[in-house]
């Protein structure tokens, strides 16, 4: 049980500097610390690079027991739990990166409560074997990183996070931290309700990042957006460019090193290997330039990015935000580069469009996906006379009721149907919310271009 008053307990000062190095707490970092140890729910909206990973680390070292931290940050996930080891806190994580031996190795190890920390992908809570290795763990706190994702109304909605208040009563969590860098207030109460939070202590820190300059430039086409990425990249890194495609970035990474800029492509679609192999190059100083897709960026913990630049317009203010927050995170001056023109606009425009098949299209990938019985993506899509970006998104759908399984890593494209005898509409596909969403991410993208096209300063 935990205990009330316990915040008045600990010298946080104190405890601060011993247990992580640090003198003194940044704005913010205290009253959310003392919230959580209060046994209180919270949940914080702090910028990117404001540390919000202390607000749990703190409570986790000075508790008894192993905190679960929730989280989609494969790269967060490492490169936190050596920061801790080399700091002497047990520290671990788990997620699909890890070969079977070593995750059934490291699971075995927090069943014997070895850890202070657990960093956890939420897909991790549909497994079994892990539910088990946690149920006789005390978890005095459990907390939930990129709390935004549990939104149907974010811009990074991600369904394995609706997981996590069942996961909540499975750990019996003595406390709860929701953390987010970017949550409206109508996500803010989603957070809320989804994870049944009862009366929560809410802290929303300042959004201005002062040692941020922001730039949007008009340019009429790739060609000028390679010269100014390439004019970016030689002034000076590190730094991040952000792609809406697969295909730009290997367009930019190919600009750059034929220009004599090493640079290193990240997307969704490498293997495990590959992208930890981009991560590790990037935070160790071997490679000054990284171009991604948003699979890469949540979660980089290097502080001396110097620029931030998006090749193409992003699809929503706050998943610009987000994005931009990775530069600058030592205070030091850093720039933002929104390289804009109105092709990109609908690009973008025709990519949501795509991630929201309409229902016939999705009955006929159905019934295509039980009579093939397993399969790869574009085979499926070929049957079906879709394209393979609505298999894509279907198989995704699918996937969400246990009905069928996808692949992971060089095998991400192909499927296998475990439930053949369902028809579509048992399914339990919320066709009605899909469209709700549709309608939403098409206003945030509007609400995108107006803030680009903007004259006057966007502060």
């Amino acid at each position: 049980m935990k205990e009330t008053g316990m915040e008045e307990r600990f010298d946080l000062e104190a405890a601060l500097r011993s247990h992580l190095g640090y003198q003194s707490f940044r704005p913010g970092q205290e009253e959310i610390v003392r919230s959580v140890l209060s046994g209180r729910p919270t949940i914080a909206v702090m910028p990117t690079g404001s540390g919000k990973s202390l607000c749990y680390q703190l409570p986790a070292v000075l508790l008894e027991g192993t905190t679960i931290v929730a989280s989609p940050l494969v790269a967060l996930m490492k490169d936190q739990s050596d920061a801790l080891a080399l700091r002497g806190i047990a520290a671990t994580f788990v997620n699909s990166s890890l070969p079977d031996t070593e995750r059934h190795d490291r699971q075995e190890r927090i069943r014997r409560g070895e850890f202070k920390i657990v960093y956890v992908a939420p897909e991790r809570f549909r497994s079994a074997s892990f539910r088990a290795c946690v149920a006789g763990v005390r978890v005095p706190l459990f907390a939930i990183d990129e709390a935004h994702c549990i939104s149907s109304w974010g811009h990074d909605f991600r369904p394995d996070y609706l997981r996590l208040a069942e996961a909540r009563g499975h750990l019996r969590a003595e406390r709860i931290l929701a953390l987010t860098a970017t949550a409206t207030p109508e996500v803010r109460g989603d957070i809320a309700r989804a994870l049944a939070l009862e009366d929560p202590r809410v802290f929303v820190s300042g959004f201005d990042r002062p040692n941020l300059f922001l730039e949007v430039l008009r340019v009429p086409g790739d060609e000028e957006k390679l010269g100014r990425i390439l004019a970016l990249a030689r002034k000076g890194g590190p730094g991040l460019v952000y792609t809406a495609t697969r295909k730009n970035v290997g367009k930019v990474v190919a600009a750059l090193r034929r220009n004599g800029v090493l640079a290193l492509g990240y997307h969704a679609g490498m293997d495990d290997a590959e992208r930890t192999e981009v991560q590790d190059r990037f935070h160790g100083g071997e490679a000054p330039i990284v171009v991604a897709t948003n699979a890469f960026g949540m979660g980089v913990d290097r502080g001396d990015v110097r620029f931030v630049a998006h090749f193409d317009v992003p699809r929503s203010l706050e998943a610009w935000y987000q994005e931009i927050g990775r530069a600058g995170r030592d205070g030091r001056p850093s720039l933002a580069l929104l390289l804009f023109n109105f092709a990109d606009v609908a690009m973008q425009r025709r990519m949501i469009e795509a991630s929201h098949p309409r229902e016939p299209l999705l009955r006929k990938l159905w019934e295509e996906a039980r009579e093939m019985g397993e399969g790869a993506t574009d085979a499926l899509a070929e049957r079906a006379g879709a394209r393979p970006q609505d298999a894509q998104v279907a198989l995704k759908l699918f996937s969400r009721g246990g009905h069928l399984e996808r692949g992971r890593g060089r095998d991400a494209q192909s499927f296998t149907v475990s439930s053949t005898d369902v028809a579509f509409d048992d399914l339990g596909i919320d066709l009605e919310t899909g469209a709700a969403r549709l309608l939403h991410e098409r206003r945030m993208l509007d609400r995108m271009v107006r803030f680009a096209d903007e004259k006057s300063c966007r502060r």
